[in-house]
């Protein structure tokens, strides 16, 4: 009889243990698409080209610098 009670209690955590693990797993693939989406809308849709030039305030949009001016082809 106390054989069987250790069985399955053993059987009892590893399946709890096995339940929380996938659940993990589960929550990981949604915050991994959630931060696709994030870096797809940031990311713009433009496909011009800029010439970021000098030392200045503005912000180039392809280097991410600080730029005097910058000029849109």
């Amino acid at each position: 009889m106390k054989k069987k009670k250790v069985i399955l209690s053993l059987f009892m955590a590893v399946s709890v243990l096995s339940l929380v693990y996938l659940k993990s797993q589960r929550n990981g693939i949604k915050s991994e698409l959630v931060l696709s989406n994030i870096e797809a809308l940031a990311s713009g849709e433009d496909n011009q080209i800029y010439q970021c030039f000098g030392i200045g305030s503005l912000d180039c949009p392809q280097i991410s610098t600080k730029v005097a001016f910058i000029r849109i082809l």
